[in-house]
């Protein structure tokens, strides 16, 4: 039995661990719906975060033409809503927005 319990500890440890990870792309998602504001953030939606790239997905060529004239305004507004400098890059596409996923 102690093997079992070993090895749900082990499981335990590594859910705890990734839940405590996965709280920046909730972050970053929070605070892309604030700099967005109510302008944009009903047509967007991040879609993925790796390696310092935020990726965005927006519903149409107009916002995405918008927005990406703003992006190094949009990236150091994020920052310092996050309190450091985490996002390097943004990068929009044009895709479907679904409001409750997650990046």
């Amino acid at each position: 039995m102690s093997t079992a319990d070993g090895s749900l500890k082990n499981i335990l440890t590594q859910l705890i661990e990734k839940l405590g990870t996965d709280s920046q792309p909730v972050r970053i998602k929070s605070a892309w719906q604030k700099i967005a504001g109510s302008v944009f953030a009903d047509f967007t939606e991040p879609v993925s975060f790796t390696g310092g790239r935020l990726v965005i997905a927006v519903s149409d060529s107009t916002r995405l033409y918008e927005l990406s004239l703003r992006k190094n305004d949009l990236r150091e507004s994020i920052n310092a809503a996050l309190g450091k400098k985490v996002i390097k890059e943004i990068r929009f596409k044009i895709g479907t927005i679904h409001k409750r996923g997650e990046i």
